[in-house]
């Protein structure tokens, strides 16, 4: 958004809050003026300005305080004060019905546009000098609240670097306490310390000593006690060392008995596999059996069959033949005997069936 050239009020150097901002030439940027906000507030910001309106110009020139008025002097001085009184009463004053005190004539209508056109400017500027205002407002409340919240941060920054150095401080303290203690412990460990009085020796050989001068007796009787514990751990060792051999030799003899059951579990194994490949075997030589013993009883239906139809067809030319002695057929061709025992032998051995012809008639029996 383009700039304005403008010079910056002389409340602002006592009070922030207090912006005046005085344009007298636009469309031209300045690195001393604030962007112009647009005319209507966004909802994210925090400070609540209602949509700009151009006013109506309604209030009467008072053209005495106007002449009062040194321009020259303002400008040269920068006199924002006497600007300040009175840019309500140019802003807004109307002079569209203005005339000229001696021939009465109207305002020029380009001057009275151009005026126009400066009271709307800056009108505009003086909303942009609330905006700024109430902007500047806000920011400076939100960078007291992130200063308070910096003093809070530094604040407990400070208290968590003394508790930490406070801690640094026990730590070496207990850091200390334990070496010592570890010393101590192990002071304690190293030395011999008499079971029958408070008194401490450095090594073995002091306490003998000491027992030997101060408690003979208890010095005797533990020896005796230490004698006795060395024959009896010697007898210990001895039968740790039996019960160790009698252990290792069950171990190899269950060792030994394992490894047979488990040949004689994978012999077993083997054996039960291969009677099941046999049986296997069996079933299938079984059922290709059956199945030629099928075929071949098949066989034997149908011949027999065939022999029952030949022999009924016989038997009824027989029956014509007794039935009309007169007529003499054309002798039909017969079997020959020949024929009649290949079919028999065909029949017989195989499945036992017996041939029997009975009148001229061929019975067969299963």
């Amino acid at each position: 958004m383009p700039r304005c050239r403008g010079v910056q009020l002389k409340g602002a150097c006592t009070n922030r809050k207090r912006l005046l901002v005085l344009c007298v030439q636009s469309h031209k940027g300045c690195s001393r003026c604030p962007p112009a906000p647009p005319p209507a507030m966004s909802a994210s910001t925090s400070t609540t300005i209602p949509p700009f309106k151009f006013r109506p110009r309604r209030e009467s020139v008072d053209w005495r305080r106007i002449s009062v008025v040194d321009v020259d002097l303002v400008a040269s001085e920068l006199d924002f004060q006497t600007l300040q009184e009175h840019i309500t009463g140019v802003t807004f004053c109307n002079v569209e019905g203005e005339r000229c005190v001696r021939c009465q004539s109207p305002v020029d209508p380009a001057l009275l546009k151009l005026f126009r056109l400066a009271q709307l400017t800056v009108e505009y500027l003086l909303h942009s000098q609330e905006y700024l205002t109430l902007s500047l407002g806000a920011a400076e409340e939100r960078l007291q609240t992130q200063a308070r919240e910096h003093q809070q941060l530094l604040a407990q920054q400070q208290k968590q670097a003394d508790q930490a150095k406070a801690l640094k401080t026990e730590l070496k303290q207990r850091k200390k306490i334990i070496a010592l203690n570890q010393q101590a412990m192990i002071n304690m460990t190293n030395c011999h310390k008499c079971q029958h009085c408070d008194k401490a020796f450095m090594n073995s050989s002091f306490l003998q000593n000491h027992m030997q001068r101060r408690h003979p007796d208890e010095y005797d009787s533990q020896l005796r006690t230490g004698n006795q514990r060395k024959v009896k751990s010697i007898a210990d060792e001895e039968e740790i060392s039996r019960l160790k051999g009698q252990l290792s030799k069950t171990t190899s003899e269950l060792e030994s008995q394992k490894q047979a059951l488990l040949a004689k579990a994978s012999q077993e194994r083997d054996q039960q596999s291969m009677h099941q490949d046999w049986m296997r075997k069996l079933e299938r030589w079984k059922e290709e059996e059956h199945r030629k013993i099928e075929e071949m009883r098949d066989g034997f239906r149908r011949e027999i069959e065939m022999l029952h139809n030949q022999n009924a067809l016989l038997q009824q030319k027989v029956d014509l033949q007794r039935t009309n002695p007169e007529r003499r057929p054309s002798p039909a061709p017969q079997q020959t005997d020949q024929d009649m025992d290949e079919k028999k032998q065909a029949c017989g051995p195989e499945d036992g069936s017996e041939t029997q012809e009975t009148g001229g008639k061929v019975y067969i029996k299963n």
